[in-house]
């Protein structure tokens, strides 16, 4: 047996965050890593939400998951451009929001790295969570950012 050291009607349950466009930080520099699927590589960002005004909102750990292309996407079309480009696209929005570095071939993002991103509310496992929408609302630089 263990002792939790408080009641446990005392434990509270997570906070959601209300759906709104949010500054996050880069926690740490993003890493590629197979989806959960298996069908294909994720370059994925660790954030955290900050500089909001409402002290509650601060420190939302979120995960962001932006579909790497593969070379089998270059021939799949969707509304007339390859799945690689489209991807590769919306990388490279990501890594401009972020202030990250394009060379080349190469894209990057570093850890301390700021921009808005909209936070949703969604189900996930039969409980209501917050994610990040990646594909209906691009991320925002922050100098670009009105709200």
């Amino acid at each position: 047996m263990i002792n939790l050291g408080k009641s446990v009607d005392n434990v509270s349950k997570p906070k959601l965050l209300p759906e709104d466009w949010y500054l996050v930080e880069v926690i740490e520099a993003p890493e590629a890593k197979p989806n959960s699927k298996g069908t294909g590589d994720n370059w994925v960002l660790s954030v955290k939400t900050v500089g909001n005004p409402e002290p509650e909102y601060n420190g939302f750990r979120l995960p962001v998951f932006l579909p790497l292309p593969s070379e089998e996407d270059e021939n799949e079309y969707v509304q007339g451009q390859s799945l690689f480009d489209q991807k590769a696209d919306r990388l490279i929005t990501w890594v401009k929001a972020f202030d990250g570095i394009i060379d080349g071939e190469n894209l990057d993002i570093e850890a301390g790295a700021q921009a808005y991103v909209y936070i949703v509310q969604q189900m996930y496992r039969e409980e209501l969570t917050n994610s990040i929408n990646i594909f209906g609302n691009p991320p925002k630089h922050v100098d670009e950012f009105a709200g």
